[in-house]
């Protein structure tokens, strides 16, 4: 989940509820995410598109 300046969240559905996995912090805010099996993208403000692969 895209968070703004708090970065990034990492959850999972749990009911109607998410879980807080875990989370990224990134020196600029997390606007958008997506997630496409091991691929990660996301865009934040001043720097642009960024992804990870896992």
């Amino acid at each position: 989940m895209a968070n703004g300046a708090a970065g990034l969240y990492v959850a999972e559905q749990q009911g109607k509820e998410p879980a807080i996995l875990g989370s990224m912090s990134f020196n600029a805010s997390v606007n958008y995410v997506e997630v496409k099996r091991t691929l990660y993208l996301w865009l934040q403000a001043l720097v642009g598109l960024k992804f990870w692969r896992s």
